[in-house]
C-alpha cells in the first residue's frame, strides 16, 4: 500500500528528529564520560585563541557574500556588491528558524521587486550550496592525507568518492538538465542557464580559499584546548565543513543543531582526546554563531537598502546596477 505524501513527510520528519536526539545523546555521553579528565587536565584553558579566531569567522561570512555577488552577477544580473553581500548575510538569520527554507526565503526576499527572476536566484542559491559542500569535502580529503597517523580508509575513500561524483555533477550539462526538469514540472518557459564549467570551478576555487580563511580561525580556536600542530588545520576545517553539511541535510533543528556537533565529535576523536573533541565541537557552535552575528554589522553598514524593505530611501532602480 502506497504511503500518502503527508505520511511520508511525517515519517521523514520523525527519522530526522530521531537523528537529532541520537546526536545530542552521543555528544552528551562523550562529555559526561570525559568530564573529569577535561576539568582536571594539566593544560589550562586559553582565551586568547578565541579572540584571534573570531575575526576570521567574520571574514569568512563576508567572503561568502562576495562569492554570492559574483554568482548573482553571472547568473542573474549585475547588482551592487554591497547589496548582494548584505542579502547573503541577512539570510543567515533564517538558519536559526526550524526548516532550511527560511534561509532560502531570506535570500530571495532581498531581491523582491527587482529585475531578478526567482528561478535564476534559486539556481544560484543551489549552485552556491553545492560548490561550498564540494570545497569542504576537498579540504577534508586533503586534511586526511596530512594527518600524522594512517587515515581511515573509509573516510578517505568516502571523501574521494564524494568529490569525484560532485565534481562530475557540476558540469553545465547536468545543471541545465535539472533546471530544464524543474521548468517543465513547474510549467515555465524553457530557458538555459548561461554558466560554463569554468565559472563553476572559479567559484569553487574562491569558496575553497574562503574555507581556508575559516581554517585559520578554527585552528586558533582549537588552541584553546590543545596544542595541535598546524598541519591539522586542513583536517579541522574539513571536518567542520562536512559536519555542517550533514547537519543541514539530516537535522530538523535550527542550523543543524545536534547533528553537526555529533558528526564533528566523531571526526575529531581520531586527533583529540574524547573530552576535548566534544568541547571543541561545542565551542565551534558558539564561535561560528558569534561570527555570523558580528558579520551583520559590517554588512549593515555597507548595505544599499531597497525602498520595498523600508530600510532606506533609495529605490530599487538605484540598487540594481545598470546593464552595460
Amino acid at each position: 500500500m502506497a504511503l500518502s505524501p503527508a505520511v511520508k513527510a511525517n515519517l521523514i520528519r520523525g527519522i530526522k528528529t530521531l537523528v537529532v536526539v541520537v546526536s545530542f545523546a552521543y555528544v552528551a555521553q562523550v562529555v559526561w564520560k570525559n568530564y573529569d579528565a577535561l576539568t582536571t587536565r594539566d593544560r589550562p584553558l586559553l582565551w586568547w585563541p578565541l579572540v584571534w579566531s573570531v575575526p576570521f569567522a567574520v571574514l569568512y561570512q563576508l567572503g561568502r557574500g562576495t562569492v554570492w555577488h559574483l554568482m548573482v552577477a553571472r547568473i542573474v544580473g549585475p547588482f551592487r556588491f554591497t547589496f548582494d553581500v548584505f542579502a547573503w548575510v541577512r539570510s543567515l538569520a533564517g538558519k536559526y528558524i526550524p526548516g532550511r527554507v527560511f534561509n532560502y526565503l531570506g535570500r530571495m526576499g532581498s531581491y523582491r521587486g527587482l529585475d531578478a527572476p526567482v528561478w535564476k536566484l534559486s539556481t544560484a542559491y543551489l549552485i552556491e550550496a553545492y560548490a561550498s559542500a564540494l570545497s569542504s569535502f576537498i579540504l577534508f580529503g586533503l586534511g586526511l592525507l596530512l594527518l600524522n597517523t594512517q587515515p581511515s580508509s573509509f573516510w578517505l575513500w568516502a571523501a574521494v568518492g564524494a568529490v569525484a561524483v560532485m565534481a562530475i555533477g557540476s558540469h553545465p550539462i547536468f545543471i541545465n538538465t535539472l533546471v530544464g526538469l524543474w521548468q517543465r514540472l513547474s510549467k515555465r518557459p524553457r530557458e538555459r542557464l548561461n554558466v560554463s564549467w569554468l565559472d563553476f570551478w572559479t567559484w569553487l576555487f574562491l569558496l575553497t580559499s574562503n574555507w581556508l580563511v575559516l581554517a585559520v580561525g578554527f585552528y586558533f580556536l582549537s588552541q584553546m584546548l590543545s596544542d595541535l600542530p598546524v598541519r591539522y588545520a586542513l583536517y579541522l576545517i574539513g571536518a567542520f565543513g562536512v559536519a555542517g553539511w550533514f547537519g543541514m541535510i539530516l537535522s530538523v533543528a535550527p542550523s543543524g543543531l545536534g547533528v553537526r556537533e555529533g558528526v564533528l565529535v566523531a571526526l575529531l576523536i581520531p586527533i583529540l582526546p574524547n573530552g576535548e573533541a566534544a568541547a571543541l565541537a561545542l565551542l565551534a557552535r558558539l564561535w561560528i554563531t558569534l561570527g555570523e552575528a558580528i558579520s551583520f554589522g559590517p554588512a549593515l553598514l555597507m548595505r544599499v537598502p531597497a525602498a520595498h524593505d523600508g530600510l532606506g530611501t533609495e529605490s530599487a532602480d538605484d540598487i540594481a546596477a545598470t546593464h552595460s
